[in-house]
C-alpha cells in the first residue's frame, strides 16, 4: 500500500509549503501538490521540489467557489 499526500495550496511561499514538503518526503510514497493560482512564488517552491503539481486550469472553480469540484479534478490530474 502506498501512502500520498495531496494538498491544496494558495499562495504559501511564506508559510510553511518548504518545509512540510520536505518533512513528508520522510514518511510518504508519493505527493501530489493542486494549486489554485497562486499569485506568489508557491509554484517556483513546487518546480524545485520533485513533488508532482499542477495549477487549477480557468475552466475548474477555484477551492473557494467549489470545493468538491476542485479537489476531483486534482485527484484525476
Amino acid at each position: 500500500m502506498a501512502i500520498i499526500v495531496n494538498m491544496v495550496t494558495k499562495n504559501e511561499q511564506l508559510r510553511y509549503l518548504e518545509s512540510s514538503l520536505e518533512n513528508a518526503k520522510k514518511y510518504v510514497d508519493d505527493i501530489f501538490v493542486y494549486d489554485d493560482q497562486s499569485d506568489d512564488d508557491t509554484t517556483e517552491i513546487l518546480r524545485g521540489s520533485g513533488v508532482k503539481w499542477k495549477v487549477r486550469p480557468d475552466v475548474i472553480p477555484s477551492f473557494a467557489e467549489a470545493e468538491g469540484s476542485f479537489r476531483y479534478a486534482g485527484w484525476m490530474s
